[in-house]
């Protein structure tokens, strides 16, 4: 059985599929949220450091 992702792993792989950050699917209130949105960062600063080596 597989395990179920964090919300951080989700903001993960919604910045890889293309979504935007403001499509976050927790509301304020959630604590879930600001970890999605760590999560969808952490992928953009990586991706920014692929594309131009620059944070």
């Amino acid at each position: 059985m597989e395990k179920a992702k964090s919300a951080f792993e989700e903001g993960i792989d919604a910045f890889e599929r293309g979504k935007a950050r403001d499509d976050c699917p927790y509301p304020v209130a959630d604590d879930r949220r600001k970890l999605w949105i760590e999560g969808w960062d952490k992928a953009k600063r990586a991706d920014d450091l692929l594309v131009d080596g620059t944070p």
